[in-house]
């Protein structure tokens, strides 16, 4: 049980959060009823992307990664 615990902080997004918050080059976009978020990452993401982080109040995972309204946000931000 022990191994499947490390397993699982290795494989997360957690074991890479001072790599990422640090990269200049790391964006996020997420959506605040996103099934597989949790309010306390939500948090977490706020604390460590603040002007990084586009937050969203619908689209669930993944839902509205295609809506062009998005897709020109994320163009737009590559773009820079």
């Amino acid at each position: 049980e022990e191994r499947t615990k490390d397993t699982n902080y290795e494989s997360s997004f957690y074991s890479q959060l001072e790599n990422l918050k640090n990269d200049s080059r790391v964006f996020i976009f997420e959506n605040t009823d996103d099934f597989i978020v949790k309010p306390s990452d939500i948090d977490l993401l706020r604390q460590n992307f603040s002007e990084r982080l586009f937050l969203f109040p619908y689209g669930g995972h993944l839902g509205n990664a295609l809506a062009p309204s998005h897709v020109e946000l994320y163009l737009n931000v590559l773009a820079q």
